[in-house]
């Protein structure tokens, strides 16, 4: 059974977002995905490419008003 966690990172700044990030990634079980907020869209684009090195993958993504949602599934 799979679990989604959440991960809120509007307003924080490069590069500790991406560092909460991998943390909170190495925490969850493969098949388990989190949805990462996040503001600036320069921390996304970095997000894709660290995720794109790995074996997690970006299942969604979504710019909302003020911030983009991704959900990473973790490989």
């Amino acid at each position: 059974m799979s679990t989604q966690t959440e991960l809120n990172l509007i307003g924080v700044f490069f590069p500790i977002c991406l560092m909460k990030c991998k943390s909170k990634l190495n925490d969850i079980q493969s098949g388990d995905t989190m949805e990462v907020l996040i503001a600036d869209p320069e921390v996304v684009k970095d997000l894709e490419k660290i995720i794109g090195r790995s074996k997690d993958r970006i299942t969604h993504r979504v710019e909302e008003s003020d911030h983009y949602r991704l959900r990473i599934l973790k490989g």
